[in-house]
């Protein structure tokens, strides 16, 4: 049985991101891309996010890249460490929010559900 989404429909909104838009118009080869949004170890992807910026899906863009767990390149103006840190950050809130301890918070600012009552 079919969830009645395809691929396609998920990506659509990739269509208007400003990386398409500056390869369509070709502004930029296709492995110029490549290179721009995937850099390699060490190298600089300032012109990613300078590019990210300026996207009318960039929020979509970096949802997509959390949700399905990207962890390479420049999606919606974060590197893969960036997405992983925001990704941990929010998890660690929703369990602090569910009223479940985690280690390193503040003394008091989290008690268990149980302690609470």
């Amino acid at each position: 049985m079919e969830s009645g989404i395809s691929f396609v429909d998920e990506f659509a909104w990739a269509e208007k991101g400003e990386c398409r838009q500056l390869a369509r118009a070709g502004l930029y080869t296709p492995q110029e891309m490549a290179t721009i949004f995937h850099p390699g170890q060490g190298e600089d992807f300032a012109l990613a996010k300078a590019i990210c910026r300026n996207c009318p899906v960039q929020s979509e863009c970096l949802s997509y890249a959390i949700t399905h767990n990207e962890r390479l390149g420049i999606w919606g103006g974060a590197s893969g460490v960036e997405r992983r840190r925001f990704y941990r950050k929010q998890y660690l809130q929703e369990l602090r929010d569910a009223g479940i301890y985690v280690p390193g918070s503040p003394p008091g600012e989290v008690r268990r559900k149980s302690e609470a009552s």
